[in-house]
């Protein structure tokens, strides 16, 4: 993989743009002309990235049961209960980032990093009322945590 570096140029030591007619720019349009100049002088054509992968790697457990009682013949209880945990890691080239500067940055290489915990439970009650009657309940709950961190 070829990079391109650049001589370090700060904005102080730029050229000041001017108009067509020779007149300076108006102070906020300089600052503009000025951070794109330093922009195109100090951003690398490309970025090694050896860690590209096309499928992030993870690391995933779940555990979870179930519990049911009978209480009669014609009525049961029961309860449900799983957790959830998940790492994720990948590396990729972004289409783009905004920058400092008000513009993107194309092509800029990206790692991320997903955090992820689950825990669900559940109880459920069955009766039936009669032969041609059942009655369903169920209580559901679900906690939900997810982080996830970026690094361009």
């Amino acid at each position: 993989m070829v990079q391109k570096h650049f001589k370090k140029t700060t904005p102080s030591n730029l050229a000041t743009p001017t108009l067509s007619n020779g007149n300076p720019l108006p102070a906020p349009l300089q600052g503009v002309v000025n951070g794109v100049n330093y922009l195109k002088n100090n951003l690398n054509n490309q970025y090694a990235n050896e860690s590209v992968s096309y499928r992030e790697e993870s690391d995933i457990t779940s555990i979870g049961g179930r519990f049911d009682y009978e209480i009669s013949d014609s009525s049961n209880i029961g309860f449900d209960i799983n957790a959830f945990d998940e790492e994720r890691y990948g590396s990729y080239i972004g289409n783009f980032h905004p920058s400092k500067f008000n513009m993107p940055v194309f092509n800029i290489p990206v790692n991320s990093k997903d955090e992820n915990k689950r825990v669900d439970l559940g109880i459920d009650f069955e009766i039936s009322l009669s032969e041609d009657l059942l009655l369903k309940l169920r209580a559901y709950k679900s906690y939900y945590k997810k982080k996830k961190y970026y690094n361009c």
